[in-house]
């Protein structure tokens, strides 16, 4: 009686074996069948992005598959050029620092130089304020219409490098209005009365939700963390749709066109802002350019901070070193593709 239970063990144990060597090889089989199906991992020559069309300013992303630019060996040449004009530029007293970022918006290889030192943001803050109020009348579109009375300047800071663009002291204005004033002239009476409207908690919400954090020191932004500001806009990534695209197009009536975009061709769109410090006492001075330059085939960020002692001197800086990025991307020289 034993030994037949014995065999039918036995038997049991050897069934089971081969049951198990047969799901076995049929998931072993299923997996490499899964394998070779698969895409192959994303490198440069296979990188795709999915965006939404229809809009003149913004390019909603969809979906991407894409490489690190350091993985992709790209821009070298256009980083070493960059690198030689500002490293003369310093030698000679023209300046005593220069940050540059520059990344194309649509597959987003970049390059950096002094990418992350920090700067004073001086009027480049105009653009958060502006991104806090398009943020806020999502929820209450009426909010831009509000009407506010200007009665007596609010801010009385001199500005160096503004035109006759102001608002007017007894006059209303929507808060709509008074955020055009604060970007195309870089208005500080109209920037304050719109940050009394958002309030400074809210503002610096916003400011921390796109990963910059104000310090007391007036040095707190580098090219690479301010130009977060311009690409969630044109990704419509933060704003809706709408606002981004509204943003987008009163950047790119800035009267500011001697920076970054004094030597793009008429007919090639730049929306930018540009920021101005100097300090009391101090012969150190600050000037700043950031944007979008939309290059028919290639649209890029570019954005370019300063210290020297001569206003004019830098912002010449800032105007050469715009035209030989967009000279070189115009002409293929710097080919990234």
């Amino acid at each position: 009686m034993k030994s037949g239970k014995s065999t039918l063990v036995v038997i049991y144990i050897a069934i089971a074996l081969a049951v198990g060597i047969f799901v076995g090889f049929k998931l072993n089989s299923l997996l490499e069948s899964k394998k070779q199906s698969e895409p192959p991992i994303a490198s440069p020559k296979n990188m795709f992005e999915i965006r939404e069309s229809g809009y003149r300013y913004i390019s909603p992303l969809w979906d991407c598959d894409c490489v690190a630019p350091s993985d992709l060996n790209s821009l070298t040449q256009l980083d070493s050029t960059i690198r030689t004009y500002t490293n003369a530029c310093n030698q000679s007293g023209k300046t005593s620092n220069i940050a540059v970022y520059f990344r194309d918006m649509n597959n987003g290889p970049w390059i950096g130089i002094n990418e992350d030192v920090a700067y004073a943001p001086a009027s480049l803050l105009k653009v958060p304020i502006m991104i806090a109020a398009f943020k806020m009348a999502e929820n209450n579109p009426a909010f831009l219409e509000k009407k506010i009375h200007y009665n007596t300047p609010v801010d009385t800071t001199h500005i160096n490098l503004s035109d006759s663009l102001h608002i007017v002291p007894g006059h209303y204005y929507t808060i709509q209005n008074l955020i055009e004033y604060m970007i195309i002239g870089s208005d500080n009476n109209a920037k304050q009365l719109v940050l009394n409207e958002i309030g400074d908690s809210y503002f610096f919400k916003i400011m921390q939700d796109l990963g910059i954090n104000p310090s007391s020191n007036s040095d707190f932004v580098s090219v690479r963390m301010y130009s977060s500001f311009f690409r969630v806009l044109y990704n419509a990534s933060y704003l809706n749709k709408q606002y981004s695209e509204t943003a987008l197009e009163i950047l790119s009536r800035s009267s500011f066109k001697s920076g970054i975009a004094a030597h793009i061709p008429a007919g090639v769109t730049v929306a930018n802002k540009f920021g101005e410090r100097d300090f009391y006492g101090s012969t150190v001075k600050q000037l700043h350019d950031c944007g979008i330059i939309y290059h028919p085939q290639h649209p890029y960020l570019l954005c370019i901070m300063t210290r020297g002692n001569d206003f004019e001197t830098q912002r010449k800086v800032i105007s050469d070193i715009s035209k030989i990025i967009y000279d070189g991307v115009d002409s293929g020289k710097f080919n990234y593709d």
